[in-house]
């Protein structure tokens, strides 16, 4: 005869996030209230929580004059709404809501649909989170929502994923500033196509007008501008604050007049959005890009990329040692080819540097918050020109990049949260690492003219730094969100075992929408052991019940679905069905899983045998001097029947 029990063991597992957690999908159309056309519908499902996200659709100044690029509408740019997918028809999301926001055309204000991350339970980031870098049309955010607590053991970071840089001046070999006519440089070109000349705008809220308007100085609204003609420095890219202007030309092609080298054609930096927001009307940039350099070299310097979207909403979060929110912007490090800088990719060479990239944006609805949170949206350093590898004989009189500006973070609640820790920086100028008659890194260049004065201007040649960011509080939720979400909510779900491996749940559901089915699947730990998947009806209160097929731990998910939409899981935790003994014929065998006396006794209640159990020493007792019948084996303080069989 053989006889069973167990010790059962119980511990909720977290849904653990990683990696990209999102997908996204660029808005074609909305064909009416309440529905969207996407790109592609295969990335989305009946039931799945959406964001609605419009990156750019802001009106600037046209004007060929230092008006360029300033903000005259801000349109649609920067709106968000979330929703709920009721239902699709080919390519359209048919949603449980209309959209409320004012959106713009999908056509040209860069819309897109951003499937969230959401969880009805607990849920903990355990390996780093990021987007998918923004291609222009989607990308670039990071989406968590939970009703539970979200729990950070690693970073969540979209640094550089936001607005793309402008790239160098297409010039090669030519392009360089001949005569030294100081007026040909006091150069008024302030937007221009993609040439030889001038470096690309970095990317920003507004469009680029038309393909002519792709390069030159002027900035893109939150877009820094390129640097125009002779190895002039592209500017810094905006968000909360305005991006720093890039360094100016050569010496010689101003004459060495050092009244003309100040009016150089630098980019400038992109434009400050901060005085745009308002807690009432919620709204989220990326960082902008930064703007690229010119070059005659082939040695010029692209702009960084801007820092990308961090949205989060929970019920509370805690943040554990080593964790941080990070939405930076990038000093651009494309491998510019052979040249003096090679050293470090983050700079020019003998041309023109790009300017860095702006902090991104994050927001966080949470009223609670626990643990120290580092967050950060700093601005990026501007791009160095000449770094210290380029030759000492060369003619190092080059423009740096103007730094980016600091992002902003913005709450739902009054007051900024206890143990959150803020970078909002803006990024500092790149330097002419080489400057002439500075003797920089051993290199005095005396023989060369220049017509700087003495001291930090030959190293910043004129370029700035960005701006700082900021910060907004009462985030309002009711216009991001105005649809109320569906309930859907696992209230109770317990766990029991008997002796033989026999599981029973009792569990208590809350659902706003109809339920087809419940589901468990249960994944054996173990090796070469197989998982198998249970259905029950959907009751929302009730009991289920299942046999474990043998002793070991097992994963246990409980899952439900709806006429219309997806498996939902709700929870997920771990069971162990432990074997403390086994009796075979007349052969008692122990097993412990911690220290513990035992001790058996007959049915008159006398002892016949104890001792202690250690978890690494089994132990085995020979019964077959006892006559059959009933015993009791006690276990520290457990107590178990046996009998004996004739």
């Amino acid at each position: 005869m053989r006889v069973l029990t167990a010790l059962m063991n119980v511990s909720l597992v977290l849904a653990q996030l990683s990696g990209m957690v999102n997908q996204y999908s660029p808005v074609m159309s909305f064909p009416g209230p309440g529905q969207v056309e996407v790109l592609d519908p295969t990335l989305f499902a009946p039931g799945d929580r959406i964001l609605v996200y419009q990156a750019k659709g802001a009106t600037i100044a046209t004007t060929n004059n230092s008006t360029y690029g300033t903000i005259i509408n801000l349109g649609g740019a920067g709106l968000f709404e979330f929703a709920n997918i009721q239902s699709i028809s080919g390519a359209t999301l048919l949603l449980n809501c209309p959209l409320t926001r004012p959106f713009g055309d999908p056509t040209t204000d860069a819309i897109q649909v951003v499937k969230v991350s959401y969880h009805t339970t607990d849920v903990s980031v355990d390996g780093q989170v990021y987007a998918q870098p923004w291609d222009g049309k989607s990308g670039g955010l990071v989406v968590i929502e939970t009703e539970g607590t979200l729990t950070l053991n690693a970073d969540i970071k979209v640094s550089g994923q936001g607005f793309r840089g402008g790239v160098r001046s297409q010039n090669q070999n030519n392009g360089s500033c001949g005569s030294g006519d100081p007026d040909l440089f006091r150069d008024t070109t302030w937007f221009g196509p993609a040439d030889m000349w001038a470096g690309n705008k970095g990317e920003g809220i507004a469009n680029w007008p038309s393909n002519q308007h792709f390069a030159h100085r002027g900035k893109l609204a939150n877009g820094g501008g390129g640097g125009n003609l002779h190895n002039c420095g592209g500017g810094g890219g905006g968000n909360y604050g305005a991006g720093g202007q890039g360094g100016w030309t050569t010496c010689a092609c101003v004459a060495n007049i050092y009244a003309y080298l100040i009016q150089s054609p630098v980019g400038r930096g992109g434009e400050a959005l901060g005085g745009f927001l308002a807690p009432s009307d919620p709204r989220l940039f990326f960082g902008g890009g930064g703007g690229g350099g010119q070059q005659n070299n082939g040695e010029g310097g692209h702009g960084g990329n801007g820092g990308g979207i961090i949205l989060l909403r929970a019920a509370r979060l805690v943040s554990n040692p080593g964790a941080a929110l990070v939405a930076e912007g990038t000093t651009s490090s494309h491998n510019l080819g052979p040249n003096c800088a090679n050293a470090n990719t983050a700079s020019s060479g003998n041309d023109g540097a790009g300017g860095g990239g702006a902090g991104g944006s994050i927001a966080i609805y949470c009223p609670t918050f626990t643990g120290t949170l580092p967050i950060s949206a700093q601005g990026a350093r501007g791009q160095h020109a000449s770094w210290e590898t380029c030759p000492c004989i060369g003619t190092p009189d080059h423009g740096p990049g103007g730094g980016g500006s600091g992002g902003f973070v913005a709450f739902s609640e009054a007051a900024l949260p206890p143990n959150v820790s803020l970078s909002l920086g803006g990024g500092l100028n790149g330097q002419e690492r080489t400057p002439r008659n500075e003797n920089a890194n051993g290199c005095n260049n005396s023989g060369n003219s220049n017509c700087i004065p003495p001291g930090s201007a030959r190293f910043d040649r004129g370029a700035t730094p960005g701006d700082p960011g900021g910060t907004l509080l009462n985030l309002a939720w009711t216009p991001v969100s105005p649809c109320p979400l569906a309930l859907l909510r696992l209230v109770a779900w317990e766990t029991h075992m008997d002796p033989a491996g026999r599981v029973t749940h009792p569990y208590k559901l809350q659902s706003d929408f109809p339920l087809t089915e419940i589901a468990l699947d249960i994944r054996p730990l173990a090796a070469k052991q197989t998982p198998y998947h249970l259905t029950f009806p959907p009751t929302l209160e009730g009991t289920l019940t299942y046999s474990l097929p043998a002793p070991g731990t097992y994963e246990v998910t409980f899952s439900v679905r709806s006429p219309e939409g997806p498996t939902r899981l709700l929870a997920r935790k771990l069971i162990t069905w432990e074997v403390p003994f086994l009796l075979e014929g007349q052969t008692l065998r122990l097993q412990a899983s911690e220290a513990e006396p035992f001790a058996l006794y007959d049915a008159l209640g006398r002892l016949l045998a104890q001792g202690s159990l250690y978890p690494t020493q089994p132990l085995t007792l020979d019964l077959s001097a006892y006559p059959s019948g009933l015993y009791l084996l006690r276990l520290g303080q457990r107590a178990y029947p046996l009998r004996l069989a004739p």
